[in-house]
Formats: structure tokens, sequence, C-alpha cells
């Protein structure tokens, strides 16, 4: 566990968040993610994510309005080819038509490459962080949801979150990744 704010550090006005290690079962990947975080129930993910596909895991912040989705998708996808299906992606999706979203970041510092964009629900209070990466070479997309006035510290635990991600090396006694 990696302490990355501290509360009693001189001068701090953050609360102290550490970072923990995730690896979504059968998922081909560890992050590290702030401490705090859990599975959502299910009668709140069917209101938060009313969608017949709705993602594999979906994880809640304790105390605070925040939530993180992973889904591995069936579509085949080479690590060259993430910022080309980031943008493909930011093109199409339907809140990005409504709200608009900034240009798709590349994310390198870990050992997988990561493709993002923002976008700003003002109407909501909210900012949305959608991301592409290949697992395994199949695409792999990462949400993170938090209030707008919490920008600041979720936007930079974002950053460490990528930065931490890396493929898992075991597979089974077959042979064959699990998903």
């Amino acid at each position: 566990m990696t302490t990355v704010f501290d509360e009693t550090a001189e001068g701090t006005r953050q609360e102290t968040v550490r970072m923990t290690v995730w690896q979504p079962a059968d998922g081909g990947l560890s992050m590290e993610l702030p401490e705090g975080f859990s599975s959502m129930e299910e009668s709140r993910r069917e209101a938060y994510f009313p969608l017949e596909d709705r993602p594999e895991r979906i994880l809640e912040y304790a105390g605070e309005e925040v939530q993180i989705t992973f889904q591995i998708t069936g579509q085949p996808m080479k690590k060259e080819e993430t910022a080309a299906a980031a943008e493909q992606i930011r093109e199409t999706a339907e809140e990005a038509a409504r709200y608009g979203c900034s240009p798709v970041y590349l994310e390198r510092t870990g050992e997988i490459r990561a493709a993002w964009f923002l976008i700003q629900m003002k109407d909501m209070e909210k900012e949305h962080i959608k991301a592409v990466l290949s697992v395994k070479d199949r695409m792999a997309l990462l949400t993170l949801t938090y209030p707008e006035d919490a920008g600041f510290k979720w936007r930079a635990l974002w950053e460490m979150i990528l930065g931490s991600m890396k493929e898992e090396k075991d597979h089974g006694a077959d042979g064959k990744w699990r998903f």
C-alpha cells in the first residue's frame, strides 16, 4: 500500500489517500486504486447504469459519489491501435456529443498504454474520464466519474491509476489466458 496524499503533512488540505492493488477477476491486469473502493451493490448498479450491457465491474468510493467501471470487450485490438480506438469512441460517444470533451491523451508511464479523454458534465456537476486500453490484444474500457469540485484530486489520482497498470503474466494450467 502506497500513501500518495498525507493529511498530516505540513500545509496539506487533502485527506490521506492510500493506493492498493486491484485485480479485476480474470481481467488480465492489475492496477492501484485508492483504498476505499468496493463493488457497487446491484440495486445501485441498476440505478446508476440502467444499460442492458452495463460494465462488468463497477466500483464505488466510500463516502463520495465516485465510480470506476472496467470491462474487457470481445473486440480484438493491438496496443498500437489504442489512440485511434479512443479517438473513434470519443467521436461517437453519446456523452461526447451532448457535452463535448477534451482531446485524446496518451498515457505511457505504465506497462499498459492507455488513451483517454475527459467529459465535463456541467449540468450534473460531474466529470467523466474514459480510457481505452489493450489487454491481451483485446479492447478494454476503464472509466472514472467524480464530482466536478473534486476534479483536482481525482485527475491526479487518475494519472497514478493509469501509471500503475500492469498486464498479468500468469495463465491457466492449459496455457490459455483467463478472461
